[in-house]
């Protein structure tokens, strides 16, 4: 015990008034503005849905093989559990017979309301209430749940049709310069609307296709049969024996340039220039002006690509128009020029590092036996004597690649468990051991095409 008369006497603590002062105006302006923070609004963790706590979780056994008033079956479950149970004033009871063995303790309130029509709302953890299973009842006693989707990749209007025709959500509001999408809805659906997004929203496959024009001799071209596979029309070649192909024949490339495209976009390549035409001659106007119009001419290539992520092939839509000033001829009075045009339309599928040749669109007599190295000139007409042409045949090679290959995981092909028609549950994916199978497969299928690449680098 200590004596307070021998201890020694305690001397006053003096310290400056105003630095106390300036930190208790500190702390108090500290503590306001977390207070005012966005985070100290944010929904906190107790505010989730309540769940029902047991404590043993093991398998039982609920028998009634006589019919029985549901009411009672609840009374004995919840009574064998140590919840509490209530009942909605207006719910109906039905007698039912009931046979249920070895059942996990956390589902058996799930079993006996499928069997009498009726549902149940969990309000505590060790409380909840019964009611019938009506449309009604549902918008009761259901909690509304309301979240905001950023998207970084999936398009609004998509989006928007996704989430209503599958899963049927009704109150949907967008905002174009977020690029986001708030739902408003059960806490089930909601959290399966979040699932799909997180599936959806996916950036698109990125594939560049390589466009070489060549200028080929007559001789080579049978050469070029032979390399490539000359049954398959259009002719497909490996790309690294089309470069074996340009340093040992005679073929020049006039042209080599790289286009990229989101897969399922439209990507358009132009060579060629405006050519002014006379306006129709019917037109006493424009023929006294002069008015002209303008025509492209030259090469126009329009490519579509299509990846397939489970084979690594690429599908390539291919428009192609070529178009030259072939002659001058006379109508209406006046000369006018004359374009020779052709046009190809194919879709090709093509497998990894595969070349596809588009021949036969255009062959020209050249007056020299240096290629032009210029792809109109090689389009257009040249006159000179029969002893100083020089045939040549003009091939357009297209090469795709993937750039960005897709963010599609095992995972995401893999199907939800949903619940019923009627009633939307939590989303549940398949069993783990699957995805773990399915991610194993999609890593085997990466390691196989690495070593592929490896093979083909080192021969």
């Amino acid at each position: 015990m200590i004596d307070a008369a021998r201890s020694p006497r305690a001397l006053p603590l003096r310290l400056p008034l105003l630095p106390i002062l300036a930190l208790l105006m500190w702390f108090s302006l500290v503590s306001a503005s977390f207070a005012d923070s966005p985070t100290s609004s944010l929904p906190s963790s107790t505010t989730a849905e309540p769940a029902l706590v047991l404590e043993n979780d093991e398998s039982i056994d609920l028998i009634f093989e006589e019919p029985t008033s549901a009411t009672d079956i609840y009374r004995a479950a919840s009574k064998a559990l140590g919840l509490n149970v209530l009942f909605d004033p207006k719910l109906k009871d039905r007698e039912i017979s009931l046979v249920l063995e070895r059942v996990q303790a956390s589902t058996i309130f799930d079993r006996i309301t499928s069997a009498a029509g009726h549902f149940y709302k969990v309000l505590d953890e060790n409380s909840l209430i019964i009611a019938d299973d009506t449309p009604q009842n549902r918008r009761t006693y259901d909690n509304q749940h309301i979240q905001t989707f950023y998207l970084e990749h999936a398009k609004l209007p998509d989006l928007m049709t996704l989430l209503r025709s599958t899963i049927g959500v009704k109150h949907l509001a967008t905002n174009s310069d977020l690029n986001s999408v708030t739902v408003r809805d059960t806490a089930s659906r909601t959290r399966l609307a979040e699932a799909l997004i997180q599936a959806y929203d996916k950036p698109a496959e990125i594939v560049e296709v390589e466009v070489e024009i060549l200028e080929i001799e007559a001789g080579a071209l049978g050469q070029l049969k032979q390399t490539a596979d000359g049954k398959a029309l259009p002719l497909r070649i490996h790309h690294d024996a089309l470069q074996r192909f340009r340093v040992s024949s005679a073929a020049h490339s006039v042209t080599r340039t790289q286009l990229s495209s989101v897969a399922g976009k439209e990507v358009e390549l132009n060579l060629g220039h405006r050519v002014p035409f006379p306006m129709n001659g019917s037109n006493a106007a424009a023929a006294q002006t002069g008015e002209v119009s303008y025509q492209e001419v030259g090469l126009r290539l329009r490519l579509t690509p299509r990846a397939h992520a489970s084979s690594g092939e690429i599908t390539l839509r291919v428009d192609l128009e070529i178009s030259y000033l072939d002659d001058l001829a006379v109508a209406g009075g006046s000369r006018r020029p004359v374009s020779t045009y052709r046009e190809l339309t194919s879709e090709i599928r093509l497998a990894r590092d595969e070349t596809v040749l588009l021949r036969g669109l255009w062959s020209v007599d050249a007056c020299s036996s240096q290629p032009s190295g210029d792809t109109l000139a090689l389009l257009a007409p040249q006159s000179c004597d029969t002893s100083q042409r020089h045939p040549r045949h003009l091939i357009i090679a297209l090469t795709p690649r993937t750039a960005q290959p897709s963010a599609i995981t095992a995972r995401d092909r893999l199907p939800l468990a949903i619940g019923t028609e009627a009633l939307i549950a939590d989303p549940r994916p398949v069993e783990e051991n699957k995805i773990d199978q399915a991610e194993s497969r999609e890593v085997r299928a990466r390691l196989r095409q690495k070593f592929e690449e490896l093979e083909r680098t080192d021969n």
